[in-house]
């Protein structure tokens, strides 16, 4: 009897350590095990990327209050062929991170059932390449049955000078991490009108917390 008690003691506290260890398995993981990318993933990165304009702009600060009427981006009809394996490339526009391993399509809105399937763009902020600041949103924890659900789980691994890679409508995009910030919610300065394009990236922080936003700045790579 003792040995089963004793048995099932070893059990329980088992299960609560893999219980309390399970929400950091990403973090784990990305520490041990560099994170990689799919053959698609790196192709796409390695298309010739739009030429942005990189050179620092003073931006003309303009509060915006966001809107957050969902619209639908304009998609390609038909997907582009590349030069060297003339394979298509996916038609729905992707988000790319490869310090952090992350490849996630880009849904049109910020609607709840959306950022379960991907980032969200923004519909009341530009699109990748224009003037101005696109948006995205994404989840950083969805569930305990697999963390890594949480799109944006390790952008807080994301400093200055790291690669983010938007593909859009067929185009290929390359944006420089600039800088990180925590803002509170009601912080819409990141609404804020610039002449260069810039892209955003939020998410909520701490971990499994709402309570302030995560913010990654990214202004287009150097030709």
């Amino acid at each position: 009897m003792k040995k089963w008690l004793r048995f099932l003691s070893v059990l329980l506290i088992l299960i609560g350590l893999f219980i309390l260890i399970w929400p950091f398995y990403p973090t784990i993981q990305y520490y041990l095990f560099p994170p990689s990318l799919s053959a698609k993933a790196e192709e796409i990165i390695h298309l010739p990327p739009v030429e942005l304009p990189s050179s620092p702009v003073t931006p003309t600060y303009v509060p915006a209050t966001p809107t957050y009427t969902p619209a639908t981006p304009t998609y390609p009809s038909s997907a582009p062929m590349t030069p060297s394996t003339s394979q298509p490339l996916p038609t729905e526009p992707l988000i790319i991170i490869p310090k952090i391993g992350l490849e996630a399509r880009i849904v049109p809105n910020l609607e709840p059932e959306s950022l379960m399937e991907g980032v969200g763009h923004d519909p009341s902020t530009e699109q990748p390449g224009a003037p101005g600041v696109c948006i995205l949103y994404g989840h950083r924890f969805l569930n305990y049955t697999d963390p890594s659900s949480g799109y944006f789980y390790l952008l807080d691994k994301l400093s200055a000078g790291d690669l983010v890679v938007v593909y859009w409508e067929g185009k290929s995009y390359h944006y420089t991490v600039q800088e990180s910030m925590t803002i509170n919610p009601d912080d819409f300065s990141i609404y804020n009108k610039r002449e260069t394009p810039t892209l955003v990236l939020v998410t909520c922080t701490p971990l499994w917390s709402d309570r302030f936003r995560l913010v990654v700045i990214a202004e287009p790579s150097p030709g």
